[in-house]
Order: structure tokens, then C-alpha cells, then sequence
């Protein structure tokens, strides 16, 4: 397991940075698909936490940072109101589905809702140029920088606008620009991120700019299953941070530093998961679902409990360590 990891770390460090979601690092199903396995790969070797700070004394601080730093991401959708993705599909396969509705999984709440916006954006790139990138109105007033986070968060510093590459890795050691290939057991549609939808059919581009925008108050299938790989990453990237984290002492929960996730993204990524089930549960829809989308649904009521339930134990912990009676989450990596 160690000899894999010193193959793979440069590879899974920038796999589980935060891309940013506009037309320079546009969010794609691809690119979810790789980190969401990056992620569960690094839950699995969480069980050789000894041996991985011996082999790579650096590596879990550098992976906790960009881990927390993928959170306070994940949580910008109750943060920011003008938070934006350019997600629009990229492949003729996306904009197959993104022409088919998701049955009895609204688009109201959380990532559904973004996600389903940045699909809507199908429809700018449809009407533009061969091979121009459309651009979603509020990007440029969002405070955000190019990997999703303020500059001021103290986390990984950002990369230049200017520079096509995967978020805020330079900020980080380790060997971040390491081979870009991926590693053995992650499997990766390559998707060239200024392709836009140049290299789909006019009706292709029209099928994916209807079905990206939210028809009758559900998702599309291509934003559905966008919105379910986040909020898997989440859970993956709370699940490891719970395991590597070290037992807190009498008020250190004051001084901690970026490798631990900040209450306040905590917070909103746990309101939003309330809503995102609420609005599932409160959804309707006008026919009777099949036994596949009713699995769905709960399947991901399953999901959004799991990420809600690890944002609670994690402001438990922390609140205890700063009310000054100490906390752990059963984890022993770095600080």
C-alpha cells in the first residue's frame, strides 16, 4: 500500500484540489469521477497512517490542507450567493445527458442547483463561435479566485488566472507537479478542457442547453449525477480527515491551522445538506416514479445524511477543544 502511495501522491495531491469552475478549469463529470476516486483511495490507506508519515513525513499535512481546502469549496453554494460553476457538458455523451431528466431529483438546493445552472451555460456555447468558451454572468463578481476560494482563507494560495492548471497546487510540497498520468486504478475520460462544445453536433449542443437548465423543477441527468459525485467527494474528504486527525488539546481548536476544516464551511456544508434532503423529501412529482429513480433518491438521502452527520461530529469535536474539554476523531495523522 505505501509503495503505491509514493507512486501515486503527486497524482492524487492534485486529484483532490478544488478545480475552478470557470472556462479556464471548467468543473467536468471526468474530472469528478478522478477525484472521487483519488478520495477513496485515500480512505483506504488512512489504515496506514504510521507508515505513511515515516515514509512521506510532509505528504498528510499537504493532503489534509488541500482536503479542507476542497470543503471550504464544497461549501461556497450557502457561503456566496453569487457562487457560479462553468459545468456545461463537454462530450456528446454529456449532452446525451444532459437532454434526459432526472425523475423526482429537484434542482432547488445545494450543488443540484449550481450544477444545473453551470449546465444552463450549454446554452451560451451553443449560440457562440466554434470553440469559444461561454462564461456564466456572475463569475466575475464572485469573490472567488480561480480555485473556488478567497484569498484571504488562509489555505493554499491560488494559481494566476493566466494558468490552465488543476487549482491552487503550486502552493503545495510534496512533488504537486508531479507526472499528470493517472495512477493505476483510477480511470479518467480525457476531456479537453477548452473543447467547450465545438466538437458536438448543433443538435447535440440544443439537446444539452434544454436539458441543462432545470425543466420542471428537476436536474438533468448529466447535473444529477455531478451534484451526487460532490457530495461523495465530501463525504470521502471528511471520512479521511476524521481518520488522520490528531487528538486536540484544551483550546487548541483556536490556533488550528489550514489542514483542518474551518467551522464556518462545516456549518454552511451541513445546512446545505439539510436542504438538499428536505427539498428531495418535499418533492413531488407529478407521476409516479419508477423503483430505480425511488433508490435513487434514497440512496441519496443516504449520502447527504453521511456528509451531514460527519460535518456535526467534526464542530462537536471542535467545539469541545475550544470550550477546553479536549476532542479526537479517533485519527493520529498530522496537525
Amino acid at each position: 500500500a505505501l509503495d503505491l502511495l509514493l507512486v501515486l501522491e503527486p497524482r492524487l495531491l492534485l486529484a483532490v484540489l478544488p478545480p475552478g469552475g470557470d472556462c479556464l478549469q471548467p468543473l467536468t463529470l471526468a474530472g469528478l469521477v478522478e477525484t472521487e476516486a483519488a478520495l477513496f483511495l485515500l480512505v483506504q490507506l488512512s489504515a496506514y497512517l504510521g507508515g505513511w508519515h515515516l515514509v512521506l513525513p510532509a505528504s498528510l499535512l499537504n493532503f489534509r490542507t488541500a482536503l479542507s481546502t476542497l470543503l471550504t469549496w464544497l461549501a461556497q453554494p450557502s457561503l456566496a450567493k453569487s457562487f457560479a460553476v462553468d459545468c456545461r457538458p463537454r462530450t456528446g455523451r454529456e449532452a446525451a445527458l444532459a437532454a434526459l431528466p432526472a425523475a423526482g431529483m429537484p434542482c432547488s438546493e445545494g450543488w443540484f442547483k449550481v450544477c444545473t445552472a453551470g449546465a444552463a451555460a450549454a446554452a451560451g456555447a451553443a449560440a457562440a463561435p466554434a470553440g469559444a468558451a461561454a462564461t456564466i454572468p456572475s463569475a466575475p463578481s464572485s469573490p472567488l479566485g480561480v480555485s473556488g476560494i478567497p484569498a484571504a482563507s488562509g489555505g493554499i494560495p491560488s494559481t494566476p488566472a493566466a494558468t490552465p492548471s488543476r487549482g491552487p497546487s503550486e502552493g503545495l510540497g510534496g512533488g504537486a507537479g508531479g507526472p499528470m498520468t493517472p495512477g493505476a486504478g483510477i480511470a479518467v475520460t480525457p476531456v479537453r478542457a477548452g473543447s467547450g462544445l465545438a466538437g458536438m453536433s448543433a443538435g447535440g449542443a440544443a439537446a444539452a442547453a434544454a436539458g441543462g437548465g432545470g425543466v420542471g423543477g428537476v436536474c438533468s441527468e448529466y447535473s444529477a449525477q455531478m451534484a451526487e459525485k460532490l457530495y461523495s467527494c465530501a463525504s470521502h474528504a471528511l471520512m479521511f480527515l476524521a481518520a488522520s486527525s490528531p487528538q486536540l488539546s484544551e483550546g487548541e481548536a483556536a490556533s488550528l491551522g489550514p489542514a483542518w476544516p474551518r467551522p464556518r464551511d462545516l456549518s454552511a456544508l451541513l445546512d446545505q445538506c439539510m436542504a438538499a434532503s428536505e427539498a428531495l423529501v418535499h418533492h413531488h412529482p407529478s407521476e409516479p416514479l419508477a423503483a430505480a429513480a425511488q433508490a435513487r433518491r434514497a440512496q441519496t438521502l443516504r449520502l447527504l445524511g453521511r456528509v451531514g452527520q460527519l460535518c456535526g461530529q467534526f464542530l462537536t469535536v471542535l467545539n469541545g477543544a475550544g470550550a477546553g474539554t479536549g476532542g479526537g476523531m479517533g485519527g493520529g495523522g498530522a496537525g
